[in-house]
């Protein structure tokens, strides 16, 4: 982990309150959502409201497909949401949903791609 860039605001602020700044050690970029079991979310899919929304399939290039539909739920709004506490295996996966309302449906093919590392 690089250490990080400190303003001079910062060096004033330690300097006469002796306050230093802190850093999260030990935990990588992913500590937060570890420490407190967030998932891995997605940026919500704009549309008329009401919508809702389902996953029509999942493809994988060199992962399970199965597994990772076990884990994977989605709001109206298109958001995924997937438990940080998963044993999905690493690959790539394409995400195909479908979006119905009133009197409307429509599926969109391959619309997401989740990269297990």
């Amino acid at each position: 982990m690089s250490n990080p860039v400190i303003s001079p605001f910062c060096k004033i602020c330690s300097w006469y309150f002796q306050v230093y700044p802190t850093k999260l050690v030990g935990g990588g970029e992913d500590w937060l959502r570890v420490t407190y079991g967030m998932p891995w979310t997605s940026t919500p899919i704009e549309g008329s409201n009401p919508i809702w929304c389902q996953v029509k399939s999942i493809t994988s290039e060199g992962g399970d497909a199965a597994k990772l539909a076990a884990y994977i739920s989605v709001r109206g709004n298109g958001v995924l949401s997937v438990p940080v506490d998963n044993d999905v295996p690493r690959g790539r996966y394409s995400i195909s949903l479908n979006f119905w309302n009133e009197g409307w449906s429509k599926d969109v093919n391959d619309c997401f791609t989740i990269i297990v590392r």
